[in-house]
């Protein structure tokens, strides 16, 4: 079986979540075929998008521009009505003036690659590394989106400590945490305004060596019984994950077991699509059992 060499934090977890779930997606690269499930992480990478852009360019055209070129081919996908073009350029407008004035200095966008951690390399890309011009800190810069207030926890959360870790450990800079830019939208009723149904928030959250030597053995610790899974071939089942955040997309899988009716629904249900922090970032290694 594949020997996984290379882990981020949403490869670990996944793991953590269900190593049975984390086969389906990092070995058999699984994902499901129905648009309405992809528009939604979609619609978030085009707020991302667009938020680079603006960042780079200060310019509202190209902002504009950057989430509509890749929302273009989902819009109409999302079931819930939440996710549309106009939802989206509603938010990059507010956004501009709601943010006008920044405290800070970006010192880069888009700030990741590969750390070494001894057993397997750490992948990681973060949004992007500020400097406070009052107090000279530096952070990492990262944005979030959801439909849905509360979702987020500064500490602890495992990818920003990763972050962190890594960009430290990339740059050789004094990184003392994070700074997590939180877009909210919801659908609203039918008199209310479209800017009223979006909000802003954000946090910071710092993280001192201690915390972050932690998260490294965790790291290691995950890696461990990744590659042990690997050299078995059994990821096991976490089925206390299975009905979580609505349902697990692979849970028919898990139903229909091995055969004939396990490679329909296989053939049926899902595509092919390497997860991959950045282009290029993993490698595969074949070995036998």
């Amino acid at each position: 079986m594949k020997i996984i060499e290379e882990l981020d934090t949403s490869m670990m977890n996944d793991f953590r979540k269900c190593p049975r779930y984390f086969e389906y997606r990092h070995i058999d690269y699984l994902v499901p075929k129905i648009s309405s499930i992809k528009a939604k992480p979609e619609f978030g990478s085009a707020l991302h998008d667009a938020l680079e852009s603006w960042y780079t360019h200060q310019d509202a055209n190209q902002m504009d521009r950057a989430f509509c070129v890749r929302w273009g081919p989902y819009e109409g996908e999302d079931d819930t009505g939440i996710r549309t073009a106009i939802k989206g350029l509603a938010i990059t407008k507010k956004y501009r003036e709601y943010f006008a004035d920044e405290p800070f200095d970006i010192l880069d966008l888009e700030i990741g690659g590969a750390v070494d951690m001894g057993s397997f390399a750490f992948l990681f890309r973060c949004d992007g590394l500020i400097k406070y011009r009052d107090r000279g800190e530096i952070m990492v810069f990262e944005h979030k989106t959801s439909a849905h207030r509360g979702f987020l926890i500064p500490k602890p959360n495992h990818q920003i400590d990763g972050y962190i870790y890594g960009v430290r450990e990339l740059t050789g800079q004094n990184v003392t945490g994070a700074i997590l830019n939180q877009l909210y939208f919801r659908k609203g009723r039918k008199t209310e305004r479209i800017e009223d149904t979006i909000t802003f928030n954000r946090e910071e959250t710092t993280r001192n060596d201690a915390e972050l030597e932690r998260w490294r053995k965790e790291a290691v610790w995950l890696s461990d019984q990744v590659q042990e899974c690997c050299r078995s071939e059994f990821f096991p089942r976490n089925t206390s994950s299975c009905t979580q955040y609505g349902r697990c997309p692979y849970i028919e899988l898990c139903h229909a077991g091995e055969g004939e009716t396990y490679t329909s629904i296989k053939e049926a249900m899902f595509e092919k699509e390497m997860w991959e922090p950045f282009s290029g970032a993993r490698t595969i290694t074949e070995v036998s059992k």
